[in-house]
């Protein structure tokens, strides 16, 4: 799952459920349906100082989505856990 306190701050306005659809790998923009999106390339942004995702939504035929958002997890802790 994305970090949705980066995605709040990098990206154009989403309400919230947006945000948590992105998050979880969902458009945006299909809502209520859940279509995935995919991530086109990974990039480093020096504007932004972070790795970026190039997204787009699955749904070709219906939607148009297409966005870059951080390509930063939420961190749960257990970050380098095994590797420690």
């Amino acid at each position: 799952m994305l970090d949705k306190s980066l995605l709040e701050k990098n990206t154009v306005n989403y309400t919230a459920e947006q945000i948590e659809a992105i998050a979880k790998g969902f458009c945006p923009m299909c809502l209520p349906k859940y279509h995935s999106y995919r991530i086109l390339n990974t990039y480093y942004s020096n504007e932004s100082q972070m790795r970026l995702h190039h997204v787009k939504c699955d749904n070709l035929f219906d939607c148009e989505w297409d966005e870059h958002v951080p390509a930063v997890r939420e961190d749960h802790g257990l970050e380098d856990f095994f590797n420690s």
